[in-house]
């Protein structure tokens, strides 16, 4: 889904809407981060963490974010993925 609107329209360059693609347990995860971000006490347990990492490399893998000069995550959840160690350029 490519963005609309006005703030597209003043971009000099090429933009687009990606969406990270994750299973219910995934999503389960994010959750939990996002309840927490709000004062929540959370906890990830291993399994939990491993989960959330896998659909996050999996989804970087698929958008081609190496390509990309400037990436802006939308949602806190995702938000180790732009710093993911395969690409460290947005670090």
């Amino acid at each position: 889904m490519e963005l609309s609107g006005e703030p597209q329209r003043k971009l000099p360059s090429e933009t687009a809407w990606h969406l990270v693609q994750g299973t219910p347990a995934f999503f389960r995860c994010t959750r939990m981060l996002h309840n927490a971000l709000q004062g929540e006490p959370a906890t990830l347990i291993a399994e939990e963490m491993a989960i959330y990492e896998e659909v996050l490399i999996e989804s970087l893998m698929r958008l081609h974010l190496e390509d990309c000069d400037v990436v802006i995550v939308h949602d806190p959840q995702p938000w180790p993925a732009p710093s993911n160690e395969m690409f460290g350029h947005f670090q």
